[in-house]
């Protein structure tokens, strides 16, 4: 009886180029550090994780099970970048669970911190809320630009440059998330196209 033949996997590489800037190693590493920082942080208090779609999504899921505290998390889906590299004026709010956040301290999970966009976007959002409390922790923030917007995230995972970055919930036209190490891109490949 003939076996079934099963197509290869298409190979998950970054392009040609790319420059790694963090293994997966070193980003889970940090990541459960992160964890204990943040145990620390809300000791004997109750919270909310929210993770942003579609870039964090590695991260909150790995940072949510390396808490030692058990806290509900939902997800917000935003978009910045609508095609390639260019980023639109605002971010724009696509999804949002069928969550409260009323009297509620929340900790949003975000991929990268760069040009403050979906910080501001969602900032508003949230306080139209009524939250208790808003927190930010950041895989990522470029280095500098934090400071330029005036955004003081209460935990950083890492400090990168500022370069396109893909790998690990990070994409480039929606290619290269699930990467498991993170990639600077050289910039002639992240121009916006056209």
């Amino acid at each position: 009886m003939p076996q079934p033949v099963h197509p290869s996997p298409p190979e998950n590489h970054p392009p040609d180029g790319a420059v790694r800037l963090l293994d997966e190693a070193a980003i889970q590493a940090r990541i459960h550090t992160l964890a204990e920082e943040i145990g620390s942080f809300f000791q004997g208090q109750e919270f909310l994780l929210v993770g942003i779609l579609k870039g964090s999504v590695h991260f909150a899921s790995d940072l949510a099970r390396a808490l030692q505290r058990d806290p509900p998390l939902e997800w917000i889906r935003v978009r910045t970048y609508p095609s390639g590299t260019s980023p639109q004026g605002d971010s724009e709010i696509l999804e949002v669970g069928n969550y409260s956040l009323k009297n509620r301290i929340v900790l949003v999970l975000d991929d990268v911190l760069d040009r403050g966009q979906t910080h501001q976007a969602l900032t508003r959002y949230f306080q139209s809320r009524q939250p208790a409390r808003v927190h930010w922790c950041f895989l990522l923030a470029k280095k500098g630009l934090g400071e330029k917007m005036g955004i003081q995230p209460d935990f950083t995972g890492f400090t990168v440059p500022d370069r396109w970055l893909i790998g690990y919930g990070l994409d480039l036209d929606e290619r290269y998330r699930n990467l498991r190490d993170i990639y600077a891109l050289p910039d002639a490949q992240a121009r916006p196209p056209g």
